[in-house]
């Protein structure tokens, strides 16, 4: 053992733990020697923190990287499961040796943003990997410490990540008592976050001259906030657990609604309409992998309530002008790289306008399905809202503003975004079914960008028909398509005429697909030939293909190409079914398209 060198210790500790091999030593002699290495190397900057710099804090980044490996590295298959619980002991022994956790929490605050998140790291990877048992009371107490008391900066950033890769951490891992870990981990911290929440997010605090001054400051720790309450909303639908502070994004939405009218910086704005987007989707956490949602071992009684006070806030909140606070920058959003470049006028942000678009929608769903005694003001409320959100994109989308159909806004919208698109679309012929059900006046939804008829007949348009495509998504369970597809055939079966029309309706207004020669080809169409060249032959580029394929199809009527892509689908499940090598049963899909090719022919 190398007194003078702790980082040369701790690395020959390092190089055992990899090979798997348990030393000739007691687990409480080789927890002494890795406490005196990180104990050595930590001292110096836990006793002046502010001022950490040099070779102190290369030393210590060095150290803490080689302990959140070990403590990855306990949490896979390479090691014998002898050595796994030895080396888990060990690590057990050197976070709860004397007042190593407190020297480390205080890095927190050490000023170095690496080193702090290095730290942070190593301490949430411990504390997930001891969560089977008692949750860390002296980072607990840490963290709820700093939660009540520290401004936007630095060390406040550090603790919301810390806990917020703790839940994550939890839900990703294999304990069998994960609610109750929840529940007792989030017990911890009810009182001070509750506080943080409005201190932090209501309008007034944007006055106050300290933060003011430091607005950048508040911008990262509003961002980092949002993935907190993001985690929060994740642990919900996937567990059962629902505490007070889970709780609060719902009970107070229009707080966060209302950052649209801050001084928060643009991308803050992006990241909380990110949240309430996955949040009405009932998809938080989707970026994560925290793997398939379970069902909830304990029923949360108060999720379909909370979910309806969420959207009754976005209604009131757009009914009083809400779409003209919230910015879209007229150029999509970067992280570095190639730009790709547009006409003047002709950008727009898309992450944006989907977030707001299906903010909308969802709500406007959430609303009619507890709708009571007042469905005939609940179907006009409807028309009104949707409505507004079309003015909100005719402003903001140099594209719509001469298109001569108003449905075609959704897939300006989400063509780029599989999952948000189907999800847009199911929901929107919810929403027209609802109209139906309690007026007479669904005939006129084209002129609300509502016709489910007009949306499938351009989807499959901008698919260039092709079945294949189709075939996809029915086999994907990345996206609703299935469900919207089953809800939309029960439609086409049951109101042919309507879909004529709308036909004619597309035809007679040009519908929404450009020549390849007078714009270049976005990359929803690039997707989409891409994914038919695996399946064609003889065909040298993409443009070729598109080409090739809109020249084809110009001469067909557009019921016919309808229908002649729903046939050749319905012959590919058929044989695939009659094979055992389609991923489900489709009989119920297969009659309906029966159902609606009977229709056709009569």
């Amino acid at each position: 053992m190398d007194m003078d060198d702790p980082y040369s210790d701790l690395q020959a500790v390092f190089q055992i733990f990899q090979a798997g091999v348990i030393p000739g030593t007691s687990s409480e002699e080789l927890a002494g020697r890795v406490f005196s290495a990180l104990k050595r190397t930590l001292q110096p900057l836990s006793q002046s923190p502010l001022s950490a710099e040099g070779p102190d804090v290369d030393s210590a980044c060095l150290c803490l990287t080689l302990i959140g490996k070990m403590i990855a590295g306990l949490s896979g298959n390479s090691l014998p499961q002898n050595a796994r619980t030895f080396y888990r002991d060990v690590l057990k022994k050197v976070f709860t040796s004397a007042d190593l956790m407190s020297e480390l929490m205080s890095l927190y605050n050490c000023g170095d943003r690496l080193l702090s998140h290095l730290t942070a790291k190593c301490v949430s990877s411990f504390v997930i990997d001891d969560t089977c048992g008692d949750v860390d009371a002296v980072w607990t107490a840490a963290c709820a410490e700093t939660f009540g008391s520290s401004p936007p900066g630095c060390t406040l950033d550090t603790s919301l990540w810390s806990l917020t890769e703790v839940i994550k951490g939890i839900l990703r891992g294999e304990c069998a008592n994960k609610p109750e870990i929840l529940r007792k981990l989030l017990a911890g911290f009810e009182e001070v976050l509750t506080s943080l929440f409005f201190k932090m997010l209501l309008h007034d605090a944007f006055e106050n001259s300290q933060v003011a001054e430091n607005i950048t400051d508040l911008d990262v720790t509003v961002s980092t906030f949002m993935d907190l309450l993001e985690a929060l909303c994740a642990a919900r639908p996937r567990y059962g657990v629902c505490s007070t502070v889970q709780r609060l994004m719902f009970l107070h939405s229009s707080v966060l609604l209302r950052l649209m009218d801050s001084c928060l910086g643009y991308f803050v704005k992006k990241r909380v309409l990110l949240l309430l987007k996955r949040t009405v989707v009932q998809r938080p956490g989707e970026d994560w992998a925290l793997g398939d949602r379970h069902s909830a071992l304990q029923e949360d009684e108060f999720l379909a309530g909370d979910m309806l006070v969420l959207a009754d806030a976005v209604l009131q909140e757009v009914a009083a002008g809400w779409f003209r606070r919230v910015w879209v920058k007229p150029q999509p959003s970067f992280l570095g790289g190639n730009r790709q470049k547009f006409p003047e006028g002709e950008g727009k942000d898309v992450v944006m306008l989907r977030a707001t678009s299906l903010i909308l929608i969802k709500s406007l769903q959430i609303r009619t399905q507890h709708a009571g005694t007042e469905e005939s003001e609940r179907a006009l409320h409807v028309q009104e809202y949707l409505l507004e959100l079309l003015a909100f994109l005719q402003q903001r989308v140099a594209q719509f503003k001469g298109e001569p159909h108003s449905c075609s806004w959704i897939l300006m919208v989400f063509a780029e975004q599989d999952d948000d698109m189907m999800e847009a679309l199911k929901t929107l012929t919810s929403l027209y079914l609802f109209q139906r059900s309690t007026s007479s006046s669904g005939c006129d939804a084209c002129s609300w960008g509502c016709n489910p008829h007009c949306h499938f007949i351009l989807l499959l348009q901008s698919l260039c028909f092709d079945h294949t495509v189709l075939l996809d998504f029915l086999i994907s369970t990345e996206t609703c398509f299935l469900e919207y597809c089953v809800l939309y055939l029960k439609l086409l079966r049951d109101n042919w005429r309507d879909f004529s029309d709308s036909c004619c309706c597309i035809k007679n207004s040009g519908g929404i697909l450009k020549t390849p020669h007078s714009v270049l080809f976005p990359d929803w169409w690039i997707m989409v030939a891409r994914r038919s060249l695996r399946r064609k032959k003889g065909v040298r580029t993409l443009r070729d293909y598109l080409v090739e394929k809109l020249r084809k199809d110009s001469s067909d009527s557009l019921v016919s190409k309808v229908m002649s892509c729903l046939t050749e689908l319905k012959t590919v499940l058929c044989r695939l079914h009659s094979r055992g090598l389609f991923p489900y049963n489709p009989t119920s899909l297969l009659k309906l398209i029966k159902a609606v090719e009977a229709k056709a022919a009569s």
